[in-house]
């Protein structure tokens, strides 16, 4: 009997939860997952089931398992709006946390459901609040997801754009490391930092070059990226654009304007990691580009010692 009365709350019918109930059904009751008819009611947006439900008692901030998610986080997931304003009324924490340290706001934003995003912004819920795993804000998911319905909604609606997650990345660098170039110009026409770096050091450029995308380097570049931005290891983009695969594409950074002596901390020029992997073709291209062929690292070593190591003839 507990079981159907569980599933009785799909239907959105009060009288059916009723009948269980006076039958001597624990309103309580949870399945083997410690969901309560509520969760049942939150997932199908019955509403109407859902009020009955509370009305009699039930409790409306019980967690399941294993994620510890309340009714109202059942609902956020589904977009189910209705039964949402419901369990908000009477009186569901809609700052509780999840196992993996999301917000119902951050469940919400994960799963697309843009329609319980502005109901729970409309309920004050602070649009800039980070996860606790992540350190991510809805508008980095929104860039994640290639969601531009809710990251205009969220941009127009006061969202820090240059807000920074665990790793120091900003919504524009996640749109640069998934090359996403209508997101990157949504964020750019919006004031996002087009050099700012993530905790590495790391600029769009850097994002950019680990990818294939000549058009989104361009656009970076057009807006004023720099393109000899260093990391903290000293790296430009060019010292990460050279382990592309892509024809023409670490090319395309120097034909840009990329130094292509500019050199790291270890005082390594990109022709010393090219010769390091004997990555002939693109170090002839540098060399027919003036790369500097007496340039030492700090170690005091040149490229014939990198030559050497590669057991390769100097090219």
């Amino acid at each position: 009997m507990n079981k159907c009365f569980l599933h009785s709350s799909f239907f959105n019918i009060p009288s059916l939860c009723e009948y269980f109930i006076s039958n001597g059904v624990n309103i309580n009751t949870v399945d083997c997952n410690r969901n309560t008819a509520l969760h049942y009611a939150a997932k199908y947006n019955s509403s109407l089931s859902a009020e009955f439900l509370i009305s009699q008692g039930i409790d409306v901030n019980l967690k399941n398992k294993p994620m510890n998610e309340t009714p109202i986080h059942v609902a956020a997931i589904h977009n189910n709006v209705e039964v949402l304003e419901v369990l908000i009324s009477h009186g569901a924490n809609i700052n509780g946390i999840i196992l993996i340290g999301k917000t119902i706001f951050h469940v919400a934003a994960i799963h697309n459901s843009v329609d319980v995003v502005k109901s729970l912004i409309s309920h004050g819920v602070d649009i800039n609040t980070k996860d606790k795993l992540n350190g991510e804000t809805v508008l980095h998911y929104a860039i994640q997801n290639k969601n531009k319905d809710l990251a205009e909604f969220l941009i127009s609606s006061g969202a820090n754009i240059n807000e920074k997650n665990i790793n120091g990345e900003t919504p524009l660098l996640l749109a640069a490391n998934h090359e996403t170039n209508e997101f990157a110009e949504l964020l750019i026409s919006h004031g996002a930092d087009i050099n700012a770096k993530d905790k590495y050091g790391n600029g769009v450029l850097h994002y950019v070059a680990r990818g294939s995308s000549v058009k989104m380097m361009e656009y970076f570049i057009s807006q004023g990226a720099d393109i000899n931005a260093k990391n903290e290891y000293g790296n430009t983009p060019l010292f990460t654009a050279e382990e592309s695969i892509i024809k023409g594409f670490f090319e395309s950074f120097v034909t840009h304007g990329a130094d292509i002596n500019a050199k790291n901390k270890r005082g390594q020029t990109v022709l010393f990691k090219l010769t390091l992997y004997q990555e002939q073709n693109k170090a002839i291209f540098l060399i027919t580009h003036g790369a500097d062929m007496k340039a030492v690292d700090e170690n005091g070593q040149t490229l014939l010692h990198c030559a050497a190591k590669a057991n390769k003839k100097v090219i």
